[in-house]
């Protein structure tokens, strides 16, 4: 009899460490449940973030990324002698920037590039309003076309989320 006693001791002891581990394991799970449900809520809304301000970003740059640019760098001539037509591109420019303001608030560093590469290319626009031989128009192309292109590598980094 105190044979069956012991091993009823030594089976309940095992039975109890079982118990313990079992309830440490699901108390583990729990908790691992708990964490991935906490970073899916994050993550989506991260994403809900995201679609929003794309959204916004779409509202804000695209008839000027598609239509507008491209539209006023067209009508830009050189007629051999100086440049014309460059005063509309400038006010596309300034109206992208001040419709941009709506970053300013909430992406400070994205509206600070992009307020000071527009005011850089402005800028240079102005600055070739005088007579220019045709080496300057051709670099006066080349800046141009580079200034745009910095500017709608900005914006599109933003849109992907880059910036």
């Amino acid at each position: 009899m105190t044979n069956y006693a012991f091993f009823i001791v030594i089976y309940s002891s095992d039975f109890a460490t079982w118990v313990f581990r079992t309830e440490s394991i699901s108390l583990l799970l729990s908790i691992i449940a708990i964490v991935i449900t906490f970073l899916r809520l994050k993550s989506n809304e991260k994403t809900n973030q995201n679609s929003l301000n794309s959204i916004y970003h779409k509202e804000i740059f695209f008839d000027f990324l598609v239509r507008e640019i491209p539209e006023a760098q067209r009508l830009i001539t050189y007629n051999n002698k100086m440049l014309e037509n460059t005063e509309y591109l400038c006010e596309i420019l300034n109206d992208m920037r001040r419709t941009s303001i709506f970053y300013k608030y909430n992406d400070k560093n994205f509206y600070n590039d992009l307020s000071y590469k527009i005011h850089e290319l402005d800028d240079m626009i102005v600055s070739k309003s005088g007579e220019l031989s045709h080496d300057e128009f051709s670099d006066f192309n080349t800046q141009l076309q580079k200034g745009i292109e910095e500017i709608y590598t900005i914006t599109m980094d933003k849109y992907i989320g880059k910036g």
